[in-house]
């Protein structure tokens, strides 16, 4: 349903668009926040499941060094963002032969040294694909200093 196209750590995201991205390992100034942001591909089955629901969930979970450390948390397309956006996906996907991009992002609050990576499921809680082919298991990781 949902494949990663592009993803970048950084300092911050405006305007859904990654600011000040960082290279691995980064350094991060104590009261700073990591950020993940993601451009994730929608196929079909995907955009089938948001029409029916009205809501696409993708879930994120931030880990450091091995272990989970977060909650998940959705940052997929809600409720209140398809009744939004409802006619620019739907414009969006017919122009791509039913599939299309949707960007989000997450950020992990004051992260100590470590090596940090996001574990990211579809709505079925599947482990999500990277669109390169062959197609991997997506876990972006980054190291952070401070």
């Amino acid at each position: 349903m949902v494949s990663v196209v592009n993803y970048s750590f950084s300092r911050s995201v405006m305007n859904l668009e990654p600011v000040g991205v960082l290279s691995d390992p980064a350094v991060l100034q104590k009261g700073k926040r990591l950020h993940l942001w993601l451009n994730i591909q929608i196929n079909k089955s995907g955009l089938k499941y948001l029409r029916s629901l009205g809501k696409l969930p993708v879930y994120l979970r931030w880990g450091r060094d091995g272990w989970l450390t977060d909650p998940a948390m959705d940052v997929g397309i809600t409720l209140g963002q398809w009744q939004t956006a409802q006619s620019g996906i739907k414009w969006k996907a017919q122009q791509g032969g039913g599939v299309f991009t949707w960007r989000t992002h997450a950020n992990k609050a004051t992260p100590i040294n470590g090596r940090y990576y996001a574990s990211i499921l579809d709505a079925n809680k599947k482990v999500i694909t990277s669109i390169d082919f062959p197609a991997e298991y997506f876990r972006p990781e980054i190291t952070v200093n401070r």
